[in-house]
């Protein structure tokens, strides 16, 4: 038998046994808590970006969860509460966008004047925008999947994390 035969063999029952609906809310509730950190570090900087890792590591997930929303939208077969959190995230990420781009117009720069795209200050409403909505995304989902939970959809067993179908 060949060796990856053996791996696959191996890695599909795994697959097969995963809640995927439990990880997609799981690690959306992960993202909120970034959303809520990035925030926070916004406006600890007056609005001016930070430059350390873990802001970046934040930025980059946030995009990224972005994508995985959608991809969990067209294919994964979740239930109703999933795919409403999936909803949320991807009119936050895009809404987020175009509000953002509105409260920098409103700001009177010019291009002229900006040197370097980290002299631009974020508007304190977009802050205050991700926070609530990182507030309401970390609650819905962390609901959600006790919810699921309740359903039978996932367990704990021995200390370990089972997901079942």
């Amino acid at each position: 038998m060949p060796i990856a035969a053996g791996l696959t063999q191996g890695i599909t029952p795994l697959f097969d046994i995963i809640s995927w609906q439990a990880v997609y809310l799981a690690g959306t509730a992960i993202v909120g808590m970034m959303i809520l950190y990035a925030a926070r570090k916004l406006k600890a900087n007056a609005g001016k970006i930070p430059h350390n890792t873990a802001f970046n590591v934040s930025s980059i997930m946030e995009t990224v969860w972005f994508v995985i929303s959608g991809i969990a939208l067209y294919f994964a077969d979740f239930t109703t509460l999933p795919k409403v959190i999936a909803v949320a995230y991807t009119l936050y990420s895009v809404f987020g966008w175009i509000y953002g781009f509105f409260l920098l117009k409103d700001q009177d720069i010019k291009p002229t004047d900006v040197d370097d795209i980290d002299d631009v200050p974020m508007p304190a409403k977009y802050m205050d925008y991700s926070q609530s909505f990182a507030l309401v995304i970390i609650l819905a989902a962390l609901a959600f999947l006790g919810y699921l939970y309740y359903q039978g959809v996932f367990s704990f067993v021995q200390g370990q994390l089972l997901v079942i179908l």
